[in-house]
C-alpha cells in the first residue's frame, strides 16, 4: 500500500514484510550556505527539518526511511561544514528510523564513502525497487537521469528532483506558490522510444507492440509502468518548480521530456490532498522550456 502523508510532503509504502516506509525527497541540507553566499543570514535549519522528519516518522511507527535524493544541497562535493550538518541530520533521524536509505541525487556528490553507517545505505541514482504489501511493485528515483532499466518492472514510478509547484497571480500582480504532488499517466511507447535510444544510441521507431518488443528483446522483461508520481521538495525553504508556467527540458529531467506534452495529462493535488484538477486545466497561454536550469 502506497499513500500520501497529507501535509507532510511524504510518502508511506507498507512493504511485502509488512514494515511501514516513509519516503521523501530533497531535503537539501545545508541549502543555507548557498544563501550566505548570497548575503543572506539564515541560521542553519537542519534541527528544525530533521524534528519534522523524526515527528513522521514517530506518528507512522516508520521501520525505514527513503530519501529520492538532494539529500544536501551542494553540488561539487562536500564541505566540512556541510559534512557537519548531513551527519547531524542523519544523526537525529538515525534515533527514529531503526534504517535509512538514499537514493543518490544530482545535488549528492561526495556523500557515497563518506557518511555510511551500519544504519545507513545509499543507492545509485538509477533507483530501487519495493514491493509493497498487495504485491505491486513501486520504482524509486531522484529523476534528473534515467532510472535504471529494472525499474520499468514496476508499475509505480516515483521521483522528485523538480520540487512541483502550482504558481497563480491575479490582475494586480499578486503571486501565489503553492507545492504540489503530480501524477502523471504514462505512454509505454513516448517514454520507451527516447530509453531506448539513451540506451542503444540509435533511434527506435514502430508501433507500441515493436518498441515493447525491442525493450523485450534488450532487457529480458515486459516493462510494466502506468503511473508517475512526482513528489513535493520535503525542504519547505526552497522554491518551486511552477509546472503550470515551465515545461521540462531533457537536461532536467529526461522522463519528463519523454512525456512531452503528456505531462499536461497530469493531475495535481495540494499537499493536504485537494485535486486541483488536471495540469492543462492550470497552463498559461505561453509555456516556457526550461533547459539545465535547477529547479
Amino acid at each position: 500500500m502506497v499513500t500520501p502523508i497529507f501535509g507532510n510532503r511524504s510518502l508511506k509504502i507498507v512493504d511485502e514484510n509488512n514494515e511501514n516506509i516513509v519516503v521523501v525527497a530533497d531535503t537539501h541540507i545545508g541549502f543555507e550556505q548557498e544563501l550566505k553566499e548570497k548575503g543572506l543570514r539564515l541560521p542553519f535549519q537542519t534541527r528544525r527539518l530533521a524534528k519534522q522528519l523524526t515527528d513522521i516518522g514517530r506518528r507512522e511507527k516508520a521501520d525505514k526511511l527513503i530519501i529520492l535524493g538532494d539529500l544536501k544541497h551542494g553540488i561539487l562535493g562536500i564541505g566540512r561544514e556541510e559534512l557537519n550538518e548531513v551527519s547531524l541530520f542523519l544523526e537525529e533521524l538515525s534515533k527514529t528510523y531503526p534504517q535509512i536509505e538514499v537514493i543518490i541525487g544530482n545535488h549528492d556528490g561526495g556523500l557515497i564513502g563518506t557518511l555510511e553507517e551500519d544504519n545507513i545505505k545509499f543507492h545509485s541514482s538509477r533507483g530501487i525497487l519495493v514491493r509493497e504489501s498487495s504485491g505491486r511493485i513501486i520504482g524509486l528515483f531522484h529523476g534528473h537521469a534515467w532510472p535504471s532499466p529494472e525499474l520499468f518492472k514496476a508499475q509505480l514510478l516515483v521521483m522528485g528532483h523538480i520540487h512541483p509547484s502550482i504558481e497563480v497571480a491575479d490582475e494586480m500582480g499578486f503571486r501565489i506558490v503553492e507545492p504540489v504532488w503530480l501524477h502523471i499517466p504514462l505512454d509505454k511507447k513516448m517514454v520507451l522510444q527516447k530509453f531506448l535510444r539513451y540506451h542503444l544510441k540509435k533511434p527506435i521507431y514502430g508501433s507500441e507492440t515493436d518498441i515493447l518488443h525491442v525493450f523485450t528483446d534488450v532487457f529480458g522483461f515486459t516493462p510494466r509502468f502506468h503511473l508517475l508520481v512526482v513528489m513535493p521538495a520535503f525542504n519547505h525553504f526552497l522554491k518551486g518548480l511552477a509546472v503550470n508556467k515551465y515545461s521540462i527540458g531533457e537536461s532536467i529531467s529526461p522522463i519528463l521530456n519523454a512525456i512531452g506534452a503528456g505531462v499536461l495529462r497530469a493531475e495535481v493535488f495540494l499537499l493536504d490532498g485537494v485535486f486541483l484538477g488536471q495540469l492543462k486545466m492550470l497552463t498559461t497561454e505561453e509555456i516556457t522550456v526550461l533547459e539545465g536550469i535547477e529547479p
